[in-house]
């Protein structure tokens, strides 16, 4: 059980591992869970955050890709969706931050994850959709 007193990364990692997830430590200390996506995991007391950043293809101005952001996250709860330019590149970030509140179990949290992935599964497919029309 993952309460405010024992969220940590290291319990993080043991019930990731013990599902049977590809996972490690990135250069920030967070739990990154390799699949489909890379998907960043940090704790704080209150919440678990999932996070995934995608490289927007260069070849797409940043208004239409904000607009497709945008239009894709309207009446969604999960994820959100935001994008940015760093200059030289764009990237698309997805995030849930998962309440802790007075406890969350594994099983709560890897379904909660896999449900993370799935939506920005359909998300990426939808944008990636709109850009080819």
């Amino acid at each position: 059980m993952i309460t405010k007193e024992t969220q940590s990364t290291e319990l993080l990692t043991e019930i990731f591992k013990g599902a049977y997830f590809d996972c490690h430590r990135d250069s920030d200390g967070d739990l990154v869970v390799k699949g489909e996506y890379d998907i960043a995991l940090r704790s704080n007391k209150s919440f678990v955050t999932f996070t995934i950043f995608l490289r927007a293809d260069p070849k797409i101005d940043v208004a239409t890709c904000r607009e497709v952001i945008n239009k894709s996250s309207l009446g969604r709860f999960i994820p959100r969706t935001m994008y940015t330019y760093d200059g030289s590149m764009g990237i698309i970030i997805f995030d849930w931050a998962l309440f802790i509140g007075d406890g969350l179990s594994a099983k709560d949290l890897i379904t909660a994850f896999r449900l993370f992935e799935q939506a920005v599964r359909a998300m990426s497919d939808e944008i990636m959709d709109q850009f080819e029309d």
